[in-house]
């Protein structure tokens, strides 16, 4: 395996372990706050800013 490679491989995982991190957190908002799509939209948008 190449250093492009397993330098991808890492990313990959690290982003899904982002997104299942964010879909948690997501569900969990969206359960206290009722929000609608475009407020989740938003809210995504702040998350990955802060990233």
């Amino acid at each position: 395996m190449s250093v492009t490679e397993s330098f991808s491989a890492l990313l990959f995982i690290r982003m899904k372990s982002l997104q299942f991190w964010y879909w948690k957190q997501d569900f969990w908002l969206c359960e206290k706050l009722q929000v609608n799509e475009k407020e989740r939209l938003f809210l995504f948008h702040l998350f990955l800013k802060s990233i």
